[in-house]
């Protein structure tokens, strides 16, 4: 059985034509357990295929983005609340037809693991700040899915590398995406509605997401056609993922798990933008 390591250089092996080095921008090539630019800059594999392709080293708060969150989260997302939402963004790719796929603030990467199941011969890259995260993403390893510690906002990746982009829930860069994604590609971006987990918000008085119109007029400001679907569903909430809930939320800051289960539903609201890149 191959390890963690080995399987994380044959992905890389494979693909290493879309990568570049996050410092000066050459080609980059697989040397032992390393990668290596003409430069010398040089990045090494981690025992279970965890690589850093940083511009400077560079990390997530690991005080607040710690195991137990990503495992709060992955536990929260295997218990099919996210579901719908897979099933939509599965069926746009497979039109689609997308070999390589980016995972953008991948996290511990279940929502693009998830979803590759359904797709044949699919590779996703999956990038993440955390090296936390994305060390529990190697777990994903064995089935095609990439992941690493890079930064959103400096892709290491070569102009025009994606068939698609997918930004489940997280911060990313406009001219980034439009960089590093293909002509007529995709790019799926996930944002909260104003119901999103909004029993939790409403009996802890935190503040609202994003608004909806200032999402949809940020988008419109760096892409033309843009095809919008929105989510809703409420499901039963146990006490064991009602702890989960908390943890892989800002709320754990507040200590709120000590309190009693208060609530016995949770609304998943979701606005689905799908957005293609039109060839020059």
């Amino acid at each position: 059985m191959l390890s963690k390591l080995q399987i994380a250089k044959d992905l890389f092996h494979r693909w290493q034509d879309v990568f570049i080095c996050p410092i000066c921008g050459g080609f980059v090539f697989l040397s032992k357990s390393s990668l290596k630019c003409p430069r010398n800059h040089q990045f090494d594999f981690s025992r279970k295929g965890c690589i850093r392709l940083l511009r400077q080293e560079r990390s997530l708060n690991d005080d607040f983005y710690d195991l137990k969150l990503f495992q709060a989260r992955r536990s929260f997302i295997l218990a099919g609340f996210y579901d719908e939402l897979h099933k939509e963004i599965t069926k746009i790719l497979k039109k689609q037809k997308s070999p390589l796929i980016l995972d953008l603030g991948c996290g511990e990467g279940t929502h693009l693991h998830t979803i590759s199941k359904q797709l044949k011969d699919a590779t996703i890259i999956g990038c993440d700040l955390s090296p936390k995260g994305i060390q529990m993403a190697t777990d994903y390893l064995k089935d095609n899915y990439l992941p690493i510690v890079a930064d959103v906002n400096h892709l290491p990746f070569k102009d025009s590398s994606f068939d698609a982009i997918v930004d489940i829930l997280s911060p990313f860069m406009y001219q980034e995406v439009l960089r590093v994604l293909k002509p007529n590609g995709i790019f799926i971006k996930v944002s909260p509605t104003s119901s999103y987990l909004k029993e939790v918000r409403t009996i802890y008085g935190l503040k609202e997401y994003e608004k909806e119109d200032d999402v949809l007029n940020n988008l419109e400001k760096h892409f033309i056609k843009i095809h919008k679907k929105t989510i809703e569903n409420k499901y039963p909430l146990t006490e064991k993922y009602y702890k989960d809930l908390i943890y892989m939320t800002p709320l754990m800051h507040h200590e709120v798990t000590k309190f009693p289960h208060p609530i016995k539903n949770i609304s998943i609201s979701l606005n689905i933008y799908v957005i293609k890149k039109e060839e020059q």
